[in-house]
């Protein structure tokens, strides 16, 4: 009698269900994944843009940049070029304005997803010597001078 080599379809039918049962709950944990991480890329950009605002409002007499009246910074390039940043906006479109002064908004929308497009915002309010900010990153840390 021949020794066969080789597996049985019984084998290999065990082995694609086991590998099918790890991807089906691997690959959403992975996505989520992604999602947060991208979510984190945001939040550190709004907070890089909170920080140069601050220098900002200290070198500039007062204001936040953009100039109050001025169109909304809504690239990555003009928001590096005006605040001296390295921002880079992969999956979030940035949006920084200043419609009163001493003030000034930016926010981040996620792009490229189904709605409701989740977004976070920072924005500052200043007055003489001190800014209040508020934000409403989902980690808790609301609103705070």
């Amino acid at each position: 009698m021949k020794k066969r080599r080789g597996f049985t379809l019984t084998e290999i039918l065990v082995v694609l269900v086991v590998l099918s049962a790890l991807a089906a709950l691997a690959i959403p944990g992975y996505f989520r994944t992604v999602e947060l991480a991208r979510a984190n890329e945001a939040k550190v950009n709004l907070e890089t843009i909170d920080a140069a605002e601050r220098f900002y409002y200290i070198n500039h007499g007062n204001q936040f940049w953009p100039p109050a009246g001025a169109s909304p910074a809504t690239t990555a390039a003009a928001i590096n070029a005006g605040l001296g940043t390295e921002i880079s906006a992969a999956h979030y479109s940035i949006q920084v304005s200043s419609t009163t002064a001493p003030a000034y908004s930016a926010t981040a929308t996620r792009i490229g997803r189904p709605a409701p497009a989740k977004s976070y915002t920072v924005s500052r309010t200043g007055s003489g010597s001190t800014t209040t900010r508020t934000d409403d990153f989902p980690d808790g840390a609301g609103s705070f001078t």
